[in-house]
């Protein structure tokens, strides 16, 4: 078995599904206990012949490690007003986040909820 403390990865910049990062993001996982399938106290109890057959199969090519338990995994990004503005799944999202609070809020003022985007009411989100 075996414990990794950490890892962290840097990204310059990212685009995936058409989300933009361009300023920098960072990946941290952490506490990753993974269970290896080397017995290392079987490889070194006996003499080996280093360029034997079983002794390349089983230090070479020992198999995957496996995941011991799920383990937490922390994201951060800096979004650019132009990353906001090009990436149109962010945008889009905003944009339902912002019908919702016009529709409800708006809708309070008058005693009843105004209707869902598409039924009456148009809403356009131009720059964010």
């Amino acid at each position: 078995n075996g414990k990794i403390i950490g890892i962290k990865v840097y990204c310059s910049q990212i685009v995936f599904q058409g989300i933009r990062i361009s300023r920098g993001s960072q990946i941290y996982a952490r506490s990753i206990d993974i269970e290896l399938p080397i017995d290392f106290n079987a490889i070194i109890s006996k003499p080996w012949n280093v360029f034997s057959k079983s002794f390349i199969d089983s230090v070479l090519n020992p198999g995957k490690p496996k995941l011991v338990r799920p383990f937490p995994v922390d994201f951060s990004a800096t979004l650019t007003e132009e990353d906001l503005n090009t990436s149109v799944p962010i945008k889009e999202g905003i944009k339902e986040i912002l019908d919702e609070l016009i529709r409800v809020g708006v809708g309070a003022m008058f005693g009843s909820l105004l209707p869902k985007p598409g039924d009456g009411l148009t809403t356009t989100l131009r720059k964010i």
